[in-house]
């Protein structure tokens, strides 16, 4: 699956050991995470690797995010940034789960940069209260930050699906856990910003056995990585 999204992970800062180690499962959990992700230098990256071994450092502009690998975090560190923390003997499954939770971090962040004024374009069937198609598949453009009631966890893991890939109401009420209120109202909020992409089903002739779409296993293991990123955070 082509992903629209990609983030910058910088790991100089490693002891060479722990670095070729995380470069080896990188480059696995990289192809799995919700992000396309690369390795890049510090000056641009927005994910920051470090460990015990790194010592003080002190950063004039620090990444948003850090994985730390180790033990709990030095002191030192910015407050402000967001620090996931990967245990000495982290697996691949391990590195995807943090990956993601550094992802689905950088899309609200990123959302909430100062940006030019947004004009909404014309409301369209969602948007003047007809509801949603329940055979239709939706899907974001782009991330949008979103004032209350939609920045709560279940509205963000319903946000991710969207930005991930396209679904049906009926997903995004099951697995993002959303009522069928909270769904129809996110969808309408996210019609009138302009940013929901909406993928009308063929219809099936009569008779034709039904299809069944697949991916329903990663995106159930997506959903779960996403909820371990809302309750496992170290700090953000």
């Amino acid at each position: 699956m082509k992903k629209n999204l990609s983030g910058d992970i910088a790991t100089g800062l490693l002891s060479p050991a722990l670095r070729a180690r995380f470069l080896e499962l990188f480059s696995v959990a990289s192809r799995k995470s919700v992000f396309a992700w690369r390795e890049a230098a510090l000056s641009r990256a927005q994910v920051l690797v470090l460990d015990a071994s790194t010592g003080h450092i002190d950063l004039p502009h620090w990444p948003p995010c850090v994985i730390w690998v180790g033990e709990q975090p030095a002191r030192w560190m910015r407050a402000s940034t967001w620090v996931g923390r990967l245990p000495p003997d982290y697996t691949v499954a391990d590195l995807i789960d943090m990956l993601d939770r550094a992802a689905v971090f950088l899309m609200d962040w990123k959302a909430r940069q100062p940006q030019p004024a947004f004009v909404p374009v014309g409301a369209q069937a969602l948007a003047t209260g007809q509801g949603a198609d329940a055979t239709a598949r939706y899907r974001l453009a782009s991330w949008v930050a979103l004032a209350a009631p939609f920045n709560g966890p279940s509205y963000l893991r319903a946000l991710a699906m969207l930005a991930r890939e396209a679904v049906t109401v009926a997903q995004l009420q099951e697995h993002g856990g959303l009522a069928p209120e909270q769904a129809s109202a996110l969808l309408v909020e996210l019609r009138q910003r302009g940013v929901l992409r909406t993928q009308v089903a063929a219809v099936r002739p009569v008779g034709a056995p039904p299809t069944h779409p697949s991916g329903g296993a990663g995106q159930r293991r997506l959903v779960q990585r996403l909820t371990h990123w809302l309750r496992g955070a170290i700090r953000a």
